[in-house]
């Protein structure tokens, strides 16, 4: 059984509180475990679920909408096919699915899509 680690989301919501509003891609989204959370801790939250597997993206719009969670759009896209357009968000995300990508090619297409140069490290927690 997977568990959903909320310590990551809890640190975005500390960096970004104070935000009314927030527009924001996850990319690698799966079924949505993370989104659920983010929803939960970011009001105002507008968010783009990206995912190369169709069937991952139906099981997210279920879960979500199922929740009365409707903020959010869905995108069936590769990483290296993902066009987000340049300076379109103010957040980029990826939970447990980086691994998956070329980190070269996600690394720019995120410094694309970011609409401001605002970056915070998380600590390393893996021993």
């Amino acid at each position: 059984m997977r568990t959903t680690d909320e310590d990551p989301i809890l640190y975005i919501r500390d960096a970004l509180q104070g935000r009314q509003s927030l527009l924001a891609a996850d990319v690698g989204c799966g079924e949505g475990r993370y989104d659920r959370l983010l929803f939960r801790h970011l009001p105002g939250l507008h968010l783009i679920c990206v995912d190369a597997n169709e069937g991952m993206l139906a099981q997210l719009g279920s879960r979500l909408t199922g929740e009365g969670i409707n903020g959010f759009e869905t995108r069936l896209s590769a990483i290296e096919d993902l066009d987000l357009g340049e300076n379109s968000l103010q957040a980029m995300f990826s939970f447990n699915s980086v691994h998956h990508f070329d980190l070269h090619v996600f690394l720019s297409k995120a410094a694309r899509a970011a609409a401001c140069s605002f970056t915070r490290e998380r600590p390393n927690r893996t021993p």
